[in-house]
């Protein structure tokens, strides 16, 4: 048996001036498995460990305390790791020296109630678009969006989100505007007319196109401030936040977020979800 000495000089040399605190622990979760487990790896916000088992991987649910999937990998695979960056676990398998990357895709629960959209109500598929009247790339992707509908014009429902930014000093009482709107049956065509203004859009601007449009100024202005409403905008906000929203638009289909807004991208995950396969 080799042995392992380290004198006291050697000690000096490592912690020599450096302070200890005591350690303690305790136990945070426990799970059976019915099977040994291969490898591990952690999500990069600990509330997701999967565990290689052959065959499989499970999806162990920090939070939940439960396996909430499982992923079925070639049994050749014995090792896992979790690229951050990749979002995405990493197989190997050292008989046979294979290499698999499975990317990962979480699934969002966003909350659509109460809010305006177009298609039909009890479409199979919901695309939730956050967005910002002042935002350039917001109003390109509308037209896209349209096109989206109209080659799915009975599976697909456009619920529309706000999240103006800060850094846009108009976007909120655009946002509070065309939610006010709404009351009036008209919240399509101000919607349509606040992306197609963006570039101009100021409180005169604002007011001009809902005149326009044949508002009634005095309830528009009432229902603008409502409680409805600012609870709609807080709401929306809050939710783009926790879903780690890093920019806009940002669009997600039945809860996946896109990673890029073309149309042939958007329409590729609109027919994943119809089929209900996602790779």
């Amino acid at each position: 048996m080799k042995k392992i000495w380290i004198t006291a000089s050697l000690l000096a040399f490592f912690f020599c001036g450096q302070a200890w605190a005591d350690l303690t622990w305790k136990t945070l979760k426990e799970l059976k498995l019915e099977r040994e487990p291969l490898g591990v790896a952690t999500s990069a916000d600990g509330k997701s460990v999967f565990i290689l088992l052959k065959g499989e991987i499970a999806v162990y649910s920090v939070p939940g305390n439960n396996i909430e999937k499982k992923i079925p990998v070639e049994k050749e695979f014995d090792s896992i790791t979790y690229s951050p960056g990749l979002h995405a676990l990493v197989l190997t398998g050292r008989g046979s020296k294979s290499l698999k990357i499975l990317k990962l895709q979480d699934i969002h629960q966003v909350d659509v109630s109460g809010l305006p959209f177009t298609g039909p109500e009890n479409a199979p598929v919901t695309v939730a678009v956050f967005s910002d009247y002042q935002c350039p790339y917001c109003a390109r992707l509308e037209p896209i969006l349209k096109e989206l509908q109209e080659k799915f014009p009975e599976e697909v429902r456009v619920v529309h989100k706000t999240y103006p930014l800060q850094s846009h000093r108009f976007a909120l009482k655009a946002a509070q505007t065309a939610l006010a709107a709404r009351e009036q049956g008209k919240f399509r065509e101000i919607h349509e007319k606040l992306h197609e203004n963006h570039r101009v859009l100021n409180d005169e601007k604002i007011a001009e196109i809902a005149r326009g449009l044949g508002l009634d100024m005095e309830k528009l202005n009432r229902d603008r401030n409502s409680p409805s409403v600012q609870s709609i905008i807080s709401r929306d906000f809050n939710e783009g936040r926790r879903i780690g929203i890093r920019g806009i638009p940002t669009v997600l289909i039945n809860g996946r977020i896109a990673e890029r807004y073309g149309l042939a991208e958007l329409e590729a995950m609109v027919e994943e979800e119809l089929k209900g396969k996602h790779e």
